[in-house]
C-alpha cells in the first residue's frame, strides 16, 4: 500500500499563506481513495534568518511555538476532508525540499502529490524551484501538479486515463512499472510514440519499428489487465505530448526522469521540464535507474 505525502505551505509572513500547494489537493484525496493509501501532511516551517537571530530568546520561542500551533490546526482541518483515510501531520523546521525528501525516504511506499509554480527563467536561477530541487533528490514517484492545470470542478478527482510516452528504451518504459507498482491498475493507458523530424531515420538504423515496438508493450500490458491503446505522432516530443495529453482526455501523464540537476539543467532544459511547465495535466514523474551507472 502507498503512502501518499502532501507538502502544505503555511506561511504566516506572506500575503497568501498557502501559495499554489492546496492545488494538489484533489489529486491527493483522488489518489488517496483509489489506491486505499495512508496520508501524511507535511509542513516546513522555513524559518527568516532575520527572526532567527532575535535577541529576544523567549519572544523567539513563543513566535514559533504559535507558528507551529497555527500550522497544525490548518492541516487538522486539512486532513477531515480525506475522508476515511488514515491521515498523519508532521510540522517540521527547515528547508522545505530537503524536508519533504526526507520525509519521503521515512514512510512506507512513497507518492509524493505536489503543486508548483515551476519557476522560470531569472527567478529559477535566482530562487530555485522547491518541485524540481525535490524531484532531482527524492527517489519515489511524485505527481507534479504544474501552473497551467486547470482547478478541478470537484474536491477529489479520480485517475482513470493516463498518457505514457514511450521512446524504445527500457528508462522510458520504466513509468509502466511505476504506475504498476503504486496500485494505479485498473486504468486505460494511451502508449505514445513521437517520431521527431530529424530521428525517424535513427529509428530505422537501431531496427525499431515504432508500431511493431508500441504493439508489442501494448499486448505485455493487457495480459496484466490494463486497457491500451498505442498511438504514433510526429513532432517535438514536449510539444506533442502535452497535445497529445488533451486530445486522448489524459488525467495524468507519466514520465520518467534522471533526476538531473545544477546550472546545467537551469541552463539546457529538458523534454520532463518542457512538459511539467507546458501541460494542463498533472505529470506523474518517475525516477530511472540506468543499470550501466549502478555501482
Amino acid at each position: 500500500m502507498s503512502t501518499i505525502v502532501v507538502p502544505l505551505l503555511c506561511d504566516r509572513t506572506k500575503p497568501d499563506p498557502h501559495g499554489v500547494s492546496e492545488r494538489a489537493l484533489p489529486w491527493a484525496r483522488g489518489l488517496a481513495t483509489q489506491l486505499v493509501a495512508d496520508v501524511v501532511l507535511l509542513t516546513a516551517l522555513d524559518l527568516p534568518p532575520g527572526l532567527l537571530t532575535m535577541a529576544d530568546k523567549a519572544l523567539l520561542r513563543q513566535l514559533l511555538d504559535d507558528w507551529r500551533a497555527e500550522c497544525r490546526t490548518y492541516l487538522e482541518e486539512v486532513a477531515r476532508t480525506f475522508d476515511g483515510r488514515v491521515v498523519s501531520i508532521l510540522v517540521d523546521e527547515g528547508d522545505a525540499a530537503s524536508t519533504i525528501v526526507r520525509v519521503t525516504e521515512q514512510v512506507r511506499n512513497p507518492l509524493l502529490v505536489m503543486a508548483s509554480h515551476l519557476r522560470t527563467g531569472l527567478s529559477r536561477l535566482v530562487l530555485g524551484s522547491t518541485a524540481l530541487r525535490v524531484v532531482s533528490f527524492a527517489e519515489c514517484p511524485a505527481l507534479i501538479v504544474g501552473q497551467r492545470v486547470p482547478e478541478p470542478p470537484t474536491a477529489s478527482v479520480e485517475v482513470s486515463r493516463l498518457l505514457v510516452p514511450l521512446d524504445g528504451s527500457v528508462l522510458a518504459e520504466q513509468a509502466l512499472d511505476v504506475v504498476a507498482a503504486i496500485g494505479l491498475r485498473e486504468v486505460h493507458l494511451t502508449l505514445l510514440y513521437v517520431l521527431e523530424p530529424d530521428t525517424q531515420d535513427r529509428a530505422v538504423e537501431r531496427g525499431l519499428d515504432p508500431r511493431t515496438y508500441l504493439e508489442g508493450i501494448a499486448t505485455s500490458l493487457r495480459e496484466r489487465g490494463f486497457s491500451v491503446e498505442p498511438v504514433i505522432h510526429s513532432g517535438r516530443p514536449a510539444s506533442v505530448i502535452v497535445a497529445a495529453a488533451e486530445e486522448y482526455r489524459a488525467d495524468l501523464i507519466a514520465l520518467t526522469t534522471h533526476g538531473r540537476s545544477g546550472l546545467r539543467a537551469v541552463l539546457m532544459g529538458s523534454t520532463t521540464e518542457q512538459v511539467l511547465r507546458a501541460a494542463t495535466r498533472p505529470v506523474l514523474l518517475a525516477r530511472t535507474v540506468n543499470p550501466h551507472l549502478e555501482g
